[in-house]
């Protein structure tokens, strides 16, 4: 992997040297200026990955810098740096052409993730070199189209995060106890749908087909907590009760999964979301785990309306759905139809069974780890002898 290169542009030594040393330990190659006439001056000489360039300093300042940047090499991508918390900064900014946007103080580790998600953009910008015929299988369209939507999006939810964060620290220092508590929702569910959109951003960079490139991940904490996280809001707003039985389980071992985390998060992404769209407010959900040798039962149980007898046989297909009240029909199909379909592409089944009071969604996933039953039988063949063997035992 090449090395990448970034200029680094603060009128205050001591930051050049704590961020520059950081820099230099995360390996990227790193030079300094310690003001505007220096940092346009190492630009007109080379060209640079990023920029990482403080606004406010004196003429050039780093707005400035920013334009000349873009003007010298369009496609370096620029961070900014700011102690200044108006709002038409940040505007001015990212009209002038920034790519991202910090607010000092702020931490290490939130820099280098910025310098990470903008390199990576930046990498699916770059025109290929030119390479000898590629044979194999063409890239997946909707993948593709996929990722231009999610690059597409990203910038301006970039913009609405930064935009969201200066209008929380209005305020904060206003006293407004309901605008803090407001922009602070907003900005929870505005980095949430940025961290999607790069999820599946960087799901254009691997192979077509199937569940896509796999790693072993914690299911407690990497997947189901992850996700339950993310919609913690929309359970408050609900009134939904989550009784999360795996979480204590994780403190004393974790459970193992080799999958796609970005697609069996979007399974349950989407299993918790019928469950709040059709469980009513105030409904319960509780979620636990069995282990079976090489295999993990998780149950998600939930105490709203039992789905009708006449629509459970299409509960999964593309066009599903289920009514909770005779007069209201309401959509459950597709996002089911992809949870299955994820499920399936990872060797696991998930079914739904139906109680005097509520629904619960068993979902069957193969633990990492363990060997095969046998070298020849596929997993889903093998999760299905096992459930009909522990349905006939009593």
């Amino acid at each position: 992997m090449r090395q990448y290169e970034i200029l680094l542009v603060d009128d205050e030594a001591s930051i050049l040297r704590m961020v520059g040393t950081a820099l230099k330990l995360w390996g990227y190659e790193v030079t300094t200026a310690l003001n505007g006439v220096e940092a346009i001056e190492a630009l007109e000489q080379e060209r640079f990955d990023l920029v990482i360039t403080d606004l406010h300093m004196g003429e050039p300042d780093g707005i400035e810098v920013l334009k000349k940047a873009k003007e010298l090499a369009p496609r370096s991508m620029v961070i900014v740096l700011t102690g200044d918390h108006d709002v038409n900064t940040a505007v001015n900014a990212f009209r002038c052409g920034a790519d991202d946007y910090l607010l000092k103080p702020c931490s290490l580790g939130e820099m280098a993730k910025r310098i990470s998600h903008c390199l990576e953009a930046a990498e699916m910008e770059r025109p290929l070199a030119p390479i000898a015929p590629d044979h194999s299988p063409p890239a997946d369209g909707p993948a593709l189209t996929m990722g231009m939507i999610s690059h597409d999006i990203r910038g301006p939810l970039i913009s609405m995060v930064n935009s969201l964060k200066i209008l929380r620290k209005w305020n904060e220092e206003s006293n407004d106890k309901r605008g803090v508590k407001e922009t602070g929702k907003l900005l929870r569910k505005s980095a949430n749908l940025l961290a999607m959109a790069e999820d599946y951003l960087g799901l254009t960079f691997e192979a077509p087909g199937g569940a896509g490139k796999r790693e072993v991940v914690d299911l407690a904490d990497d997947v189901i907590g992850a996700v339950l996280d993310e919609l913690n809001d929309d359970f408050k707003e609900n009134g939904t009760i989550v009784k999360n039985g795996l979480a204590a389980r994780s403190k004393r071992q974790s459970l193992p999964i080799n999958c796609n985390r970005v697609w069996l998060k979007s399974a349950f992404r989407n299993l918790f979301a019928n469950a709040i769209a059709h469980g009513g407010s105030g409904c319960q959900i509780t979620l636990d785990i069995e282990e079976r040798g090489r295999i993990y039962d998780l149950r998600v149980i939930n105490t709203g309306p039992a789905v009708p007898v006449g629509c459970r046989e299409r509960l999964f297909s593309r066009f599903g759905c289920f009514a909770v009240k005779r007069e209201e029909k309401k959509n459950g199909g597709l996002g089911l139809y992809l949870t299955k379909k994820i499920v399936k592409d990872l060797g696991g089944e998930i079914r739904y069974e139906a109680a005097e009071e509520g629904s619960t969604f068993v979902l069957t996933l193969l633990r990492h780890g363990e060997p095969p039953a046998e070298k020849t039988e596929p997993a889903a063949a093998f999760l299905h002898r096992v459930n009909q063997e522990q349905a006939l035992s009593f």
